[in-house]
């Protein structure tokens, strides 16, 4: 018959497959390995949906006793269930391997597990690197292997994924060695405790990867509807009180701005990371869960890579924005016929390009490598390939968020001005050398933009082909 390698997802009885479910259904025996990681619910419930009894296999039992799980599975339905994917750890590969050896036919019905779920916090999958354990210390052994690949990842400006140790089921060393089995309680490591850990590690290190000052995301409880997520410099995770397990640390290596816009939203201290279920997938958090540190200061911005991509919060004001008054009738708060006249205040975007040069030019002059232009518009996009045409910045991307879109510029460090001319004049070919006299340094240097009947040109193409047009703006 078949062996069936079940992912249970992460969270309760509920997140299994339809396809998994019926396998189990099926099935004439079903284990639970519970070392590797644990459901967040008691096997009670697990029994109470599959309709059939489940057995609980601890470490000893998968490493030790595996033929007895894969015993007359070659006459009936066996179930292997496993919490998250089933390929999550190697035992699991090591139990195909020897079902196979014993001409048991394996099916492998796969779910959500940690390794895909951290995509919550918002940092991107394809940036991880090669993920490390962190194990619990003790008097006389402190491994540090992991700090190696922690170093590898952040050399190359990968995330790396630290999943925390669990125990369950250890034997007592002590007792052991007066030759009787006692079991030690069930211990999961916080984050708290791998920060401390791996503080420790990065003092006799070291190597700069791991100090007080680097970026973590902390995240607790994936996919429950409590799950917790918060990112922060190590030294504010480490006051944070994440809760009950199952934990896990991301390290974060260079962080693109559309991750870290993201990120501020789980900021320690911001107010808004107890909500980190609703963007993860896994539901509400609960509400009365704070960050260490208390509140963020009335009126904080919640800024995007340093400044240079800052939120537009309802009061934000720009050169390009005006504030309007539109009259609007609303009913007397008593009822009634009697309606009262209010004015109310709304902001009105003037010019998509003007804001976005500005945006450009002071990210430039605060040194950042790139930043994040919204919305995205025709004429930005144009805009931009000129400007990189001409080499006074890197390449950029559009990204659709299935609003107004918006743009990932690289910069490289040229750019020393941009802007828009407002009112667009209308010029002829002839007087292109007047306006590069006003705009620009000199006529070397830098370009004026123009729209024209022909598309939008830079005045050079302009002047070689004799067309006129109005002035967008220009860069240098």
């Amino acid at each position: 018959m078949v062996l069936y390698l079940i992912g249970l997802g992460l969270y309760d009885e509920q997140d299994i497959s339809l396809r998994g479910l019926a396998a189990v259904r099926g099935c004439a025996r079903v284990y639970l390995e519970a070392y590797t990681s644990i459901l967040l619910v008691d096997k009670d419930r697990l029994e109470a949906l599959y309709g059939k009894p489940v057995v609980v296999a601890d470490r000893e039992m998968v490493e030790n006793e595996a033929d007895a799980i894969l015993a007359g599975a070659d006459a009936v339905d066996v179930a292997f269930l496993v919490v998250g994917d089933p390929f999550g750890a190697t035992t699991h590969t090591d139990l195909q391997l020897r079902a196979r050896a014993a001409g048991v036919p394996v099916t492998v019905i796969h779910n959500a597990s940690v390794m895909n779920a951290v995509g919550a916090c918002g940092l991107q999958l394809y940036r991880f690197g090669e993920a490390v354990s962190i194990c619990f210390f003790t008097d006389t052994w402190r491994p540090d292997s992991f700090y190696d690949k922690l170093s590898a990842n952040r050399a190359a400006g990968l995330h790396t994924l630290c999943l925390l140790d669990i125990k369950v089921k250890e034997p007592n060393l002590e007792q052991l060695a007066r030759g009787r089995t006692v079991y030690e309680p069930p211990r999961y490591m916080s984050i708290n405790t791998a920060l401390e850990q791996l503080l420790e590690v990065e003092a006799a290190r070291g190597g700069g990867v791991c100090g007080p000052g680097a970026l973590a995301v902390g995240l607790a409880r994936l996919g429950a509807p409590d799950q917790r997520i918060v990112a922060g410099p190590i030294a504010e995770l480490r006051r944070v009180d994440f809760g009950p397990p199952l934990h896990c640390l991301i390290i974060a290596g260079d962080v693109h701005v559309v991750e870290e816009e993201i990120l501020q939203h789980y900021r320690a201290g911001s107010g808004e990371e107890a909500a980190g279920a609703a963007a993860g997938g896994g539901g509400a958090a609960a509400a009365s869960e704070g960050a260490a540190g208390g509140a963020a200061p009335a009126g904080r911005p919640a800024a995007a890579a340093g400044g240079a991509m800052a939120e537009r919060g309802p009061r934000a004001r720009s050169f390009s924005q005006r504030v309007s008054c539109k009259p609007r009738a609303r009913p007397h708060p008593g009822g009634g016929p009697a309606q009262l006249l209010r004015r109310e205040l709304r902001m009105v975007r003037i010019s998509v390009l003007n804001d976005a040069l500005k945006t450009m030019y002071n990210a430039e002059k605060r040194g950042k490598r790139q930043v994040l232009i919204r919305p995205a518009s025709k004429v930005v996009v144009k805009f931009l390939q000129l400007m990189m045409k001409h080499g006074y910045i890197g390449e950029f991307e559009f990204v659709d968020d299935h609003r107004a879109g918006k743009i990932v510029v690289e910069l490289n460090g040229r750019l020393n001005k941009c802007g828009v001319i407002s009112p667009r004049y209308d010029i002829s070919h002839h007087d292109v050398e007047a306006w590069v006299a006003r705009l620009l340094p000199s006529r070397q240097f830098g370009i004026i933009v123009l729209t024209t009947s022909s598309g939008i040109m830079d005045h050079d193409e302009a002047r070689r082909k004799g067309v006129g047009g109005k002035v967008l703006g220009f860069f240098y």
